[in-house]
């Protein structure tokens, strides 16, 4: 080394901790470098969801007729009953003793003591963006079921709709299955299989939901709703899958590593932007877990994820938008600590009455380039109280599948 030269021993060894800190300022370039290109689309769209309609009596006794069940006689269910089918200020009210009463507890499902706090109230919270979606004799079906845990919470607030949970695992539906039995809720019952074996069942729905779904279960599900012309409200979860190396065979004909999805994104981050919207995608699970699914909801760290999150999303309504003419948009659970996957995504179809007022500012040309047109949408963030984004579906100019 030479006179004077420092020693090997005496060079200065990268640490775990500057390894991470150099590749969290690497996911921060990259999302600010998306979020500058994509800024237009998410920020001056701003639109609140307007309130739900009245319930439609054609569309009620159709979905009566082909359930073989009458509107007269709401309260079907043998199970827990409601005085009325509440809505979100309703549910608010509600203590956590009335809204999980036996088998609708989530710690019956086999959920650990120090998750189930946590889990009651990403329940409460989804439950309150699903049931203004809700019609009398609606037909929901919820991918990704699990032990049951939302769909038996929604089908005793809401008996007069029918509730199908669809779950791949044996072990997972046999206990929602159980669970069904034992909260004696006749319009809830439970299909074991994938995405894809529920569809070729040919069975008919009106709504879709799911809370945590994993990866490209996301999309699947959203691709199926799309499809049927059904409303869908979901809760992402597990980003990473869909850039990860390995197929988790989640159905639904989506495929992963094909994101940017929507043709908006694709024009306007080109290759370079391309790029980093993979690094955003695995940045959206970058989030410090400790037991118990605790997480600092004010680190650095959740917020950067949560950014993360919106985007990727975002990208998931505009694709929608783009090749179905379906609109909606983006919320958050709360409290936000109550999981660090709490972004909520909802889509209609064209033509949906709960879309009716919903108007952008700045547009999609037809092959999603941007820039303003007579026929506007668009998605948007709000403030942090409301944590939502709306986007027209009767406004959007058709456009090929992204």
């Amino acid at each position: 080394l030479g006179r004077g030269a420092p020693s090997r021993q005496a060079l200065p060894r990268p640490t775990t901790t500057t390894y991470h800190k150099r590749k969290s300022h690497k996911r921060s370039e990259a999302v600010q470098l998306v979020h500058t290109r994509v800024e237009h689309l998410l920020g001056d769209l701003c639109r609140r969801p307007p309130p739900p309609p009245p319930p439609d009596p054609q569309h009620s006794a159709h979905c009566a007729e082909s359930n073989g069940t009458s509107t007269a006689d709401p309260q079907s269910s043998t199970g827990p009953q409601r005085s009325a089918a509440p809505q979100q200020s309703q549910i608010a009210g509600m203590s956590d003793e009335q809204l999980f009463a036996g088998e609708l507890d989530p710690a019956a499902g086999k959920l650990g003591a120090d998750r189930t706090l946590r889990k009651r109230q990403q329940l409460r919270s989804v439950a309150s963006h699903v049931l203004p979606l809700l019609e009398p004799g609606s037909r929901v079906v919820e991918f990704g079921a699990g032990c049951g845990h939302l769909s038996l919470l929604l089908a005793s607030l809401r008996p007069d709709c029918l509730f199908t949970l669809v779950e791949v695992k044996p072990y997972t539906s046999n206990i929602a299955a159980g669970r069904v039995a034992s909260s004696g809720l006749a319009n809830a019952a439970v299909f074991t299989g994938s995405i894809d074996e529920y569809a070729s069942s040919a069975a008919c729905f009106d709504v879709a939901i799911g809370l945590h779904l994993c990866g490209l279960l996301t999309d699947a599900c959203l691709a199926l709703a799309t499809q049927r012309r059904a409303r869908a409200c979901v809760v992402p979860c597990c980003y990473g899958q869909l850039v990860g190396g390995e197929d988790h065979g989640r159905g639904g004909g989506v495929v992963r590593g094909q994101q940017p999805r929507s043709l908006a994104f694709r024009a306007l981050l080109g290759e370079e932007g391309e790029a980093a919207f993979r690094a955003v995608i695995k940045g959206a699970d970058c989030v410090a877990v400790g037991r118990g699914g605790a997480f600092d909801a004010a680190a650095a760290g959740f917020l950067t994820a949560q950014r993360c999150m919106r985007l990727v999303d975002a990208d998931r309504l505009l694709a929608a938008c783009e090749a179905w003419r379906c609109g909606g948009w983006l919320g958050s659970l709360a409290p936000l600590s109550c999981s660090p996957k709490n972004s909520v995504l909802v889509l209609l179809p064209e033509g949906d009455g709960l879309a009716a007022g919903l108007q952008g500012i700045r547009g999609l040309r037809r092959g999603g380039s941007p820039g303003l047109d007579d026929g506007e949408c668009g998605v948007c963030d709000d403030d942090e109280a409301a944590g939502r984004a709306a986007i027209s579906p009767a406004t959007v100019p058709a456009t090929t599948a992204a």
